[in-house]
């Protein structure tokens, strides 16, 4: 993502198990929104498209306590960091 861009768009797939079912929710972790619950099962997925600025931290947490976090992720978002080199050579020279 360039310095410039205000946001990045990305089509993103999360995928989770665990070892027995359960009921579970993915949020997100910053604003602590659900993206997507699941009862009974042992594991589950979503493909969404997401525009953001920054990292974004996703967590699947029990449904019936969200305070227990089961697994933790981020998209991180980079940003380009344009690197100027001082040339090696003078812009002049003797003949």
């Amino acid at each position: 993502m360039s310095e410039t861009a205000e946001k990045c768009e990305q089509f993103i797939h999360l995928s989770w198990s665990t070892p027995h079912q359960q009921n579970v929710c993915l949020y997100n972790a910053a604003d602590q929104s659900i993206l997507k619950c699941w009862e009974q099962v042992q594991q589950g997925e979503i493909d969404m498209l997401i525009t953001v600025d920054e990292t974004v931290s996703f967590e699947l947490r029990d449904a019936q306590d969200n305070l227990i976090v089961i697994a933790k992720t981020e998209f991180k978002v980079m940003r380009d960091q344009k690197q100027y080199r001082r040339s090696r050579r003078n812009p002049w020279s003797f003949f």
